[in-house]
């Protein structure tokens, strides 16, 4: 199991350029969702600096933490078992209450995204299902991952890019990448 909080300092200039350019797709009064994944925590890091109205949820406690600290985002936590790593909460109940909402908007972390392959990977199978309900659930979902990930392999596949609205990653992928991405409808956005 990966202890997402550990890995909060490595790539974290790739992560703050995919937090700028994820920041741009969220309007205001958006319900926004937020998954375990140090990418979300940089997107936090830069919404509770903002003065703009929103609702945010997430399964995250660091995510918790820092959004806290705006009194503008209304802040909704998605409970239930804690996970081994401590980073956030899944299971049935983190699930159920998933399966309720509606967000405007996603964003969701991976290990690893096969885009020739069409699949989104994660480590755990209780993280993947939360994802890929989350996914479900939202009008706009988008995977955020560092352009490294585009060649890594989890051992879960959450989802498939088409059920995407796009990928968000911090440099330009490979030509046959993003034509592969172009060929299920996904678009990469860069910052």
């Amino acid at each position: 199991m990966l202890e997402v909080s550990k890995h909060r300092n490595t790539d974290v200039e790739a992560k703050r350029r995919i937090a700028q350019a994820a920041v741009k797709l969220i309007h205001d009064k958006d319900m926004v969702f937020l998954d375990i994944s140090t990418s979300n925590l940089a997107i936090a890091e830069l919404l509770v600096k903002t003065d703009r109205e929103m609702t945010v949820v997430t399964n995250m406690i660091d995510i918790l933490v820092v959004l806290a600290r705006n009194p503008k985002i209304r802040l909704v936590f998605a409970g239930g078992k804690i996970n081994k790593s401590r980073d956030g909460f899944w299971g049935g109940m983190t699930l159920d209450f998933i399966s309720k909402l509606k967000p405007d908007i996603a964003f969701v972390g991976a290990v690893g995204v096969d885009v020739k392959e069409n699949s989104v990977s994660t480590y755990d199978i209780e993280d993947g299902i939360n994802k890929a309900a989350i996914v479900r659930v939202s009008k706009r979902a988008y995977v955020v991952a560092e352009a490294r990930k585009l060649s890594n392999d989890g051992n879960y596949n959450y989802t498939s890019l088409d059920t995407l609205s796009g990928l968000i990653t911090d440099s330009k992928p490979a030509d046959d990448i993003c034509e592969a991405a172009e060929d299920y409808g996904v678009e990469i956005i860069l910052p």
